[in-house]
């Protein structure tokens, strides 16, 4: 028997060969182009869409948020969405990428903190555009695409301080929430909470922290 032949006759009474029924057309798609970088999280909530969905279907992508390429990026979407995503992207309202602010100290430059808080320099760039990154004025502050952190930043539940927030960190420059709370293996929200201030608040030299207890 022709193996065409075989094949139709197979696809055709699937349960007749021990193969499971019931197959499932695969959705059909459309490409929007993006000229900025969006969460996935962020948009497939204004979508309302299922988040991992959107994820699968742009399976190339490392982390939920589209790079900056010169030609833009195309996002798969469900079709029909497009128009709706369009909308979206062209009223500066949305909010579809999530910051963390980082104040600048002495000897800081973009390519350093695209490093610091692995995020590409490119998207970094787009993030400050109008900065000269030739002329980084100490005490400003830069905007860092939140590419890393599992839910939006705002989106987390607040956490109660832990008992063990007795310790204190006496803050230095250049330091962060995230740069602390990694060094002393807790969170920058746990941080926050333990110490009464947002995520967004600049730290100050000078000032003490509490942090975890350091264990005997």
């Amino acid at each position: 028997m022709p193996a065409f032949i075989a094949l139709t006759r197979i696809v055709g009474s699937p349960a007749r060969y021990g193969l499971a029924s019931g197959w499932e057309l695969s959705p059909a798609w459309e490409r929007v182009r993006l000229e900025q970088s969006v969460d996935l999280r962020l948009l497939a909530r204004a979508l309302e869409l299922d988040p991992e969905s959107l994820r699968e279907a742009n399976a190339e992508l490392r982390y939920p948020v589209t790079p900056v390429y010169e030609q833009g990026y195309f996002l798969k979407l469900p079709a029909g969405l497009g128009r709706r995503a369009s909308e979206l992207l062209a009223d500066p309202g949305s909010r579809l990428l999530e910051y963390r602010y980082h104040r600048l100290a002495s000897g800081d430059t973009l390519y350093g903190l695209s490093r610091r808080y692995g995020v590409a320099l490119p998207l970094l760039e787009r993030a400050n555009a109008g900065l000269d990154p030739r002329r980084l004025a100490v005490g400003g502050v830069v905007r860092i695409p939140v590419i890393d952190a599992a839910l939006p930043v705002a989106a987390r539940p607040a956490a109660a301080p832990p008992a063990d927030f007795t310790g204190l960190w006496t803050v230095e420059v250049g330091d962060t929430l995230w740069a602390i709370a990694r060094r002393l293996a807790t969170t920058p929200e746990l941080l926050a909470s333990a110490n009464g201030r947002s995520l967004d608040d600049p730290l100050k030299p000078g000032e003490t922290l509490k942090v975890p207890a350091e264990k005997p």
